[in-house]
């Protein structure tokens, strides 16, 4: 629990005007917690009556209790209008919200207020204010996807933070990494620099190199070193497999073109593909992958069919 007196003291500060600018962030926390509203009513209250006693003939004294009443209504009605988010205009200026999402095969990269770069796959999205100066830290949402960041370190050194709709937070100053937002798991990798990790389990450090899943339903973390060049190789519009089966192609290919795949009937469990190719063409892909497997395929439309080709 608080210290009762520090609380008194931020209230008496906040109200006498001369609170500094970080406690009037605290203030405006704790406010909104709920944590300030008996102190704040009963300040407001004892200010207001003795401005009533100073001014109020004694025929008039009876006339208090009334004042009083009336005050109880308006401290309610303000603390209710601070507990929606709302402060004087002295205090805080409107900060816009922007939301940036992605389409099937749209790739974006955006630019913030601080000079980081966000790079989003398809089929993302990320929320985030559209400028942090009140704020101790600069904060991202990535509502669901993949995404890149590039984070600049400021000169305030202000911590930048992605928080996953799985619950997990991402905290930084100045790094590149990689964060997959899936339906149950978050999975972060690390490219350059130094990231933290906090979850319900507590706090861990990832290394370059180095990729954390994250398992909501279980909360569970795993950290593991892995190869980087899977794990960017969509940033640079490329399909790079090592040693994959065809199921693994298939389900790639089908998420990425949004197509159906079906592979041949015979066994194919010893087709293994190893390389790296550009996916802005369908065709190409398709191309590269029978001729190096020795298969053939037809497409129609949206749906695609892989035969093994006959020895003769």
């Amino acid at each position: 629990m608080r210290d009762r007196k520090h609380l008194q003291r931020l209230v008496d500060r906040y109200l006498d005007h001369t609170a500094t600018d970080e406690e009037l962030e605290v203030f405006i926390y704790l406010q909104q917690q709920g944590e300030l509203d008996e102190l704040l009513d009963k300040r407001l209250n004892q200010q207001i009556l003795a401005e009533a006693e100073s001014n109020l003939k004694p025929v008039l004294k009876w006339l208090i209790p009334i004042a009083a009443a009336a005050v109880v209504v308006l401290v309610s009605s303000w603390l209710f209008y601070l507990s929606n988010g709302n402060l004087p205009g002295s205090l805080e200026e409107p900060v816009s919200t922007i939301q940036v999402m992605t389409g099937n095969r749209e790739i974006k990269t955006i630019r913030l207020t601080d000079g980081t770069h966000i790079t989003l796959n398809q089929n993302s999205q990320v929320r985030f204010l559209e400028q942090w100066t009140r704020s101790k830290v600069r904060s991202v949402e990535l509502v669901k996807g993949e995404a890149f960041f590039d984070v600049e370190q400021t000169i305030d050194k202000k911590p930048f933070v992605v928080q996953a709709a799985s619950g997990i937070e991402i905290r930084v100053l100045g790094t590149q990494f990689n964060v997959v937002e899936a339906a149950e798991q978050t999975t972060v990798y690390l490219h350059e620099g130094c990231v933290e990790l906090e979850t319900g389990l507590g706090k861990a450090a990832l290394k370059p190199g180095e990729l954390a899943e994250y398992t909501r339903n279980t909360d569970s973390l795993a950290i593991q070193p892995v190869d980087g060049v899977r794990w960017m190789a969509w940033k640079n519009n490329l399909f790079v497999f090592e040693d994959a089966g065809l199921t693994e192609v298939k389900g790639e290919l089908e998420a990425y073109y949004g197509i159906s795949i079906e592979l041949p009937h015979k066994p194919y469990e010893h087709l293994r593909f190893t390389g790296t190719i550009p996916r802005k063409n369908m065709d190409t892909v398709l191309k590269v992958l029978s001729e190096t497997l020795n298969l053939k395929h037809a497409r129609q439309g949206s749906r695609v069919n892989f035969q093994i080709k006959p020895k003769y």
